[in-house]
């Protein structure tokens, strides 16, 4: 797979962090960590095209996660902190959520998600332009 395919879900994956670090500051917090998701699973999906691998469209962050480690075990701290947001894809988009997440939450989230997207980043190689 070409290293531009990896970028392009890269690229989404910092779209979304944008995207929740905007919701953050709007209290937004729900559809924040719904975002915080999303680049996770995105900026795995962008380890796993750079290694050629298939993704299959129903996969789960957990899934995701397992095909990166089976790549490289040293993702293990990084991605096993990030597991937690699988949740966050579905638990407050319902209307009955029992509760509303707080900023506290959406800001530890946030931070758990930049440090995976930004860990893969450091993994693959720079685009030239």
């Amino acid at each position: 797979m070409t290293p531009a395919a990896a970028h392009t879900w890269l690229d989404q994956a910092h779209q979304n962090l944008h995207a929740a670090s905007l919701l953050i500051a709007a209290d937004a917090h729900a559809d924040a960590l719904f975002h915080c998701q999303h680049a996770s699973e995105e900026a795995l999906k962008a380890f796993l095209t750079f290694h050629g691998r298939t993704i299959q469209e129903e996969q789960t962050l957990s899934d995701l996660s397992l095909d990166c480690l089976a790549i490289d075990g040293t993702l293990e701290s990084v991605v096993a902190h990030a597991e937690n947001l699988t949740q966050h894809g579905w638990r407050f988009r319902d209307a009955a959520a029992p509760i509303e997440p707080g900023i506290a939450e959406s800001r530890r989230e946030f931070i758990t998600a930049e440090a995976l997207v930004l860990e893969i980043e450091r993994r693959l190689p720079r685009l030239v332009a």
